[in-house]
């Protein structure tokens, strides 16, 4: 399985646990924290990047934080931060 087809099912349970601790009352204070160094996955037949210490994703939710923004870049390729 590679990750476009793991996304999905991951987008659903990080989807599903920030509801569920905004049901509870206890989303805003809650930190969650997602992210991983891998550009693409199955970048042993050359279709990605692998491993990248110099540009990955991270994502935030709860904890108070504001949403819809976005820190930092990458060049062009994504491959180290701009």
């Amino acid at each position: 399985m590679n990750l476009r087809e793991r996304c999905p099912d991951m987008d659903r349970a990080a989807a599903a646990l920030i509801l569920d601790l905004k049901r509870q009352g206890l989303r805003d204070e809650t930190l969650v924290v997602r992210g991983g160094e891998f550009g693409h996955a199955g970048s042993r037949s050359g279709t990605g990047r692998d491993h990248n210490p110099y540009g990955f994703t991270m994502w935030v939710a709860g904890g108070g934080f504001k949403g819809g923004l976005a820190y930092g870049n990458t060049d062009e390729f994504g491959f180290k931060s701009a």
